[in-house]
């Protein structure tokens, strides 16, 4: 650690599926009480051994992430969040998979050319994205590029706006990825699939338009500044091109 956190954290040891629901979790104090965060000592690496039980087979879809917290048990904030790999189901056994960075985009994406930057300078782009809608949901997949490393965890959000009104009608915000891949980790030029799905049973028919962006999650949250080949755009979103139609 660069500086002592000042107060002791907690650690939360996390299997979650695409969706960032726990699958299983261990929240417990560091060393199990014995390895105190507030006596950390700076620039010392502090080891720590925890066992996770795992269920016996995985459900909802996949990846399925496994994530480290350190977080405040009194105020919820959480100071360092980590994907730590993967569990798959390889012959009907459960074995781990190494965080393995993807440089090209999927196919069947569409692809895109926006950007966005922090005093000029661009740090993450949004190379393609993929919407697949069903009767009572919308299925968005972004797909980022880290443009240059950063060691701030910005926070992603993903507004559903009413083309006539120009209102938010559904929004999600957290880290990439089902809040398991904090910006912090990404390797420069590596594609980031991020997916999220808005549930639309309740939205009234009409057009609709997903827009998206990143912010500080400390300070006032300032966004990151929006822009496409013509310059800077407007509310630092980044809005896909492409409508959806509610019957």
């Amino acid at each position: 650690m660069t500086q002592p956190p000042g107060q002791n954290l907690q650690v939360s040891w996390r299997l979650q599926d695409a969706t960032g629901a726990i699958l299983t979790q261990l929240d417990t104090q560091p060393g199990y009480g014995f390895q105190p965060t507030a006596a950390w000592p700076v620039g010392e690496a502090i080891h720590d051994r925890l066992a996770l039980r795992l269920p016996d087979s995985l459900s909802g879809n996949g990846p399925y992430p496994l994530v480290m917290i350190l977080y405040d048990p009194a105020s919820g904030e959480q100071p360092l969040l980590r994907r730590l790999g993967e569990l798959v189901e390889d012959e009907g056994e459960l074995a781990y998979q190494p965080l393995t960075p993807t440089f090209t985009l999927p196919e069947g994406s569409t692809s895109l050319d926006l950007s966005l930057s922090e005093d000029g300078q661009p740090l993450i782009g949004l190379k393609g994205y993929a919407l697949n809608q069903f009767p009572d949901s919308l299925e968005v997949a972004l797909y980022w590029q880290a443009l240059a490393g950063t060691a701030v965890d910005y926070l992603r959000f993903v507004h559903l706006i009413d083309t006539t009104t120009g209102d938010i009608v559904a929004q999600v915000d957290g880290y990439p990825s089902a809040d398991s891949y904090p910006t912090s980790q990404w390797q420069t030029s590596e594609i980031v699939t991020d997916n999220i799905t808005f549930d639309t049973q309740a939205l009234p028919p009409g057009t609709y338009q997903v827009a998206t962006g990143f912010y500080r999650s400390d300070g006032d949250g300032a966004r990151l500044e929006a822009n496409d080949i013509t310059g800077p755009l407007p509310d630092g979103r980044l809005v896909l091109p492409e409508n959806i139609t509610l019957p």
